[in-house]
Protein backbone atom coordinates (compact mmCIF):
# COMPACT_ATOMS: atom_id res chain seq x y z
CA UNK A 1 0.00 0.00 0.00
CA UNK A 2 2.94 2.35 0.66
CA UNK A 3 4.14 1.90 -2.92
CA UNK A 4 0.62 2.69 -4.16
CA UNK A 5 0.59 5.99 -2.30
CA UNK A 6 4.13 6.81 -3.45
CA UNK A 7 3.36 6.12 -7.12
CA UNK A 8 0.14 8.16 -7.00
CA UNK A 9 1.97 11.10 -5.42
CA UNK A 10 4.82 10.89 -7.95
CA UNK A 11 2.32 10.93 -10.84
CA UNK A 12 0.54 13.92 -9.32
CA UNK A 13 3.77 15.85 -8.62
CA UNK A 14 5.24 15.32 -12.10
CA UNK A 15 2.05 16.22 -13.93
CA UNK A 16 1.46 19.21 -11.68
CA UNK A 17 4.95 20.49 -12.49
CA UNK A 18 5.12 19.65 -16.21
CA UNK A 19 1.52 19.14 -17.33
CA UNK A 20 -0.68 21.41 -19.42
CA UNK A 21 -3.51 23.18 -17.57
CA UNK A 22 -6.84 21.72 -18.71
CA UNK A 23 -10.38 21.51 -17.37
CA UNK A 24 -12.40 18.34 -17.00
CA UNK A 25 -16.07 19.26 -17.42
CA UNK A 26 -18.86 17.07 -16.06
CA UNK A 27 -22.27 17.95 -17.50
CA UNK A 28 -25.19 16.58 -15.52
CA UNK A 29 -28.62 16.71 -17.07
CA UNK A 30 -31.22 18.16 -14.74
CA UNK A 31 -34.93 17.53 -14.41
CA UNK A 32 -37.03 17.82 -17.55
CA UNK A 33 -39.37 20.86 -17.53
CA UNK A 34 -42.47 20.07 -19.60
CA UNK A 35 -43.39 23.77 -19.81
CA UNK A 36 -40.17 24.71 -21.61
CA UNK A 37 -39.55 21.33 -23.21
CA UNK A 38 -35.96 21.30 -21.96
CA UNK A 39 -33.86 20.06 -19.09
CA UNK A 40 -31.46 22.37 -17.33
CA UNK A 41 -27.89 21.14 -17.33
CA UNK A 42 -25.38 21.65 -14.54
CA UNK A 43 -21.72 21.90 -15.44
CA UNK A 44 -19.01 21.17 -12.87
CA UNK A 45 -15.39 21.98 -13.69
CA UNK A 46 -12.29 20.22 -12.33
CA UNK A 47 -8.83 21.61 -13.03
CA UNK A 48 -6.27 19.03 -14.12
CA UNK A 49 -2.70 19.11 -15.39
CA UNK A 50 -2.48 16.79 -18.38
CA UNK A 51 0.14 15.36 -20.68
CA UNK A 52 -1.13 15.14 -24.26
CA UNK A 53 0.01 12.21 -26.36
CA UNK A 54 -0.92 10.22 -29.46
CA UNK A 55 -3.05 7.07 -29.19
CA UNK A 56 -1.15 3.81 -28.83
CA UNK A 57 -1.53 0.78 -31.12
CA UNK A 58 -3.92 -1.06 -28.80
CA UNK A 59 -6.28 1.92 -28.56
CA UNK A 60 -6.23 2.34 -32.33
CA UNK A 61 -6.71 -1.38 -33.03
CA UNK A 62 -9.65 -1.55 -30.63
CA UNK A 63 -11.33 1.37 -32.41
CA UNK A 64 -11.43 3.44 -29.21
CA UNK A 65 -9.79 6.42 -30.91
CA UNK A 66 -8.56 7.39 -34.35
CA UNK A 67 -5.20 8.70 -35.56
CA UNK A 68 -6.44 12.30 -35.44
CA UNK A 69 -7.51 12.04 -31.78
CA UNK A 70 -5.27 12.74 -28.81
CA UNK A 71 -4.87 11.01 -25.48
CA UNK A 72 -4.67 13.05 -22.29
CA UNK A 73 -3.01 11.59 -19.21
CA UNK A 74 -3.62 13.13 -15.79
CA UNK A 75 -3.26 12.17 -12.14
CA UNK A 76 -6.09 10.50 -10.27
CA UNK A 77 -4.89 11.78 -6.91
CA UNK A 78 -6.80 14.88 -5.84
CA UNK A 79 -9.50 14.52 -8.50
CA UNK A 80 -12.97 14.29 -6.97
CA UNK A 81 -14.57 12.45 -9.91
CA UNK A 82 -13.77 9.71 -12.39
CA UNK A 83 -13.79 10.89 -16.01
CA UNK A 84 -16.67 9.44 -18.01
CA UNK A 85 -17.48 9.05 -21.68
CA UNK A 86 -19.03 12.22 -23.15
CA UNK A 87 -17.55 14.45 -20.44
CA UNK A 88 -15.49 17.29 -21.90
CA UNK A 89 -11.83 18.17 -21.57
CA UNK A 90 -11.02 21.79 -22.30
CA UNK A 91 -7.59 22.14 -23.92
CA UNK A 92 -6.37 25.59 -24.95
CA UNK A 93 -9.89 26.99 -24.62
CA UNK A 94 -11.51 24.31 -26.81
CA UNK A 95 -13.92 21.71 -25.43
CA UNK A 96 -13.13 18.20 -26.62
CA UNK A 97 -15.41 15.22 -26.05
CA UNK A 98 -14.07 12.26 -24.10
CA UNK A 99 -14.49 9.08 -26.15
CA UNK A 100 -12.26 6.66 -24.24
CA UNK A 101 -11.46 6.25 -20.55
CA UNK A 102 -8.83 3.90 -19.13
CA UNK A 103 -6.95 3.61 -15.87
CA UNK A 104 -3.29 3.15 -15.04
CA UNK A 105 -3.20 1.28 -11.75
CA UNK A 106 -0.70 1.45 -8.92
CA UNK A 107 -1.50 -1.66 -6.94
CA UNK A 108 -5.09 -1.30 -5.74
CA UNK A 109 -5.44 2.39 -6.61
CA UNK A 110 -5.73 4.33 -9.84
CA UNK A 111 -2.59 6.44 -10.33
CA UNK A 112 -3.40 7.97 -13.73
CA UNK A 113 -6.37 8.49 -16.01
CA UNK A 114 -5.76 7.97 -19.71
CA UNK A 115 -8.56 9.46 -21.79
CA UNK A 116 -9.06 9.74 -25.54
CA UNK A 117 -10.41 13.06 -26.72
CA UNK A 118 -11.90 13.81 -30.10
CA UNK A 119 -9.95 16.36 -32.08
Amino acid sequence: MTLDATARKAAFDLLYKFGKACTLKRVTEGVYDPQTGTASNTETNYLVKAYLDQPNRQELAAGLVTMVDEVAIFAAQGLAVEPMLLDKLTVDGTDRTIKMVSRVWSGAQVALWRIGVAS
